[in-house]
């Protein structure tokens, strides 16, 4: 095998893994969501108090979902570039995709949500709606691949991480755009 058909080759295998990952911790999101109620927070200290532990409990629980993807493929990145071993890749990677979809892409989701309340969504036209998904995946997957890169790579190959981050959550963004409008 050429050198190029087996970076791709690797290329592809990671990229399958972190798609496993982030389904498994979505599967594990899904059960501590199931588990953990905000009823301890009392009435008396009101509907605002109540709305902002649960906000803050949906962002550490979509955290800890994409950082357990995140650790799933940081587990494979050594065999694309072998240089920091693989528990180092690992923590990286997991730290990098809780942060980024907790702290980033999660409260976006939440603000496109708002305003879809105060929007007939149906009217919007198909592309546009598309196009919307698309470019906040690619816009995530840009600053996600930044960072992976930043703290995997350090300043060799940054572009490629960013590049690949932007197309391959780009791609998803869009499919997802064609899936929920095709539900609405």
């Amino acid at each position: 095998m050429d050198k190029l058909h087996i970076q791709v080759n690797n290329a592809l295998k990671s990229a399958l893994v972190y798609g496993i990952g982030w389904a498994g911790g979505t599967a594990v999101s899904q059960l501590i969501f199931r588990r953990i109620s905000i009823d301890p927070v009392e009435d008396a200290a009101g509907q605002v108090a109540r709305l902002v532990a649960g906000l803050l409990m949906a962002f550490v629980i979509a955290a800890v979902s994409a950082g357990i993807g995140g650790l799933a493929g940081g587990y494979t990145l050594p065999v694309v570039r072998r240089e920091r071993g693989r528990w180092g890749y690992t923590w990286r990677s997991g730290g990098v995709m809780a942060f980024t979809f907790g702290g980033l892409m999660f409260p976006l989701i939440f603000v496109v949500s708002l305003f879809s309340f105060y929007t007939n969504t149906t009217s919007v036209p198909f592309l546009r709606f598309v196009i919307l998904f698309l470019i906040i995946g690619a816009v995530y997957g840009a600053l996600t691949g930044l960072l992976l890169g930043i703290v995997t790579l350090w300043h060799k190959g940054i572009g490629r991480v960013v590049w690949a981050g932007a197309m391959g959550f780009g791609l998803g963004g869009l499919l997802l755009g064609v899936g929920t409008r095709q539900y609405l």
